[in-house]
């Protein structure tokens, strides 16, 4: 979170983008799985299964809203490229 704090500092409406999906990522089973165990197929499975649910009006999460948590994780993962932490 920090880092995009201090990589976005004079973009404030993009820090609390990726805060917001941030947090939904960390009380998501993906956030259960090592850093450098996340591989296509469990993130397939995290995009299926955001696909499937349900808001709490009932209805199915937008696949723009989907979308935004993909390019969340994925801005996480090269994020940790970067610093090494996964090949």
């Amino acid at each position: 979170e920090r880092a995009i704090e201090n990589q976005c500092a004079e973009k404030p409406r993009t820090v609390e983008f990726y805060r917001g999906y941030l947090r939904k990522l960390l009380k998501s089973p993906l956030a259960l799985v090592p850093i450098d165990e996340i591989d296509e197929a469990a993130i397939e499975l995290y995009r299926q299964d955001l696909s499937r649910t349900k808001t709490r009006r009932g209805r199915p999460i937008a696949p723009a809203t989907v979308n935004r948590e993909m390019a969340t994780l994925r801005r996480l993962l090269r994020q940790a490229y970067k610093w090494k932490l996964i090949e």
